[in-house]
């Protein structure tokens, strides 16, 4: 079975995510545990990527605890 070829938004989203994981950016705080860290650089990567155009659903807004 032939290997799944990977569509330009996953090839912009894979090229984000081993820029951004390569080369950290010094924004990070140095004082956040490693599962912050990884949700920053996720977040870093695919903004990077919509940025460049790939087809990625923008982060839904969270809303205030008080808007009940």
């Amino acid at each position: 079975m032939p290997a799944k070829k990977q569509t330009k938004t996953e090839k912009k989203v894979a090229e984000a995510f081993h820029e951004v994981h390569a080369n950290p950016p010094s924004t990070l705080g140095k004082n956040q545990t490693k599962g912050e860290r990884e949700k920053q650089l996720t977040a870093i990567a695919l903004s990077k990527a919509r940025a460049e155009g790939a087809d990625i659903p923008k982060p839904k807004k969270r809303g205030s605890k008080a808007s009940y």
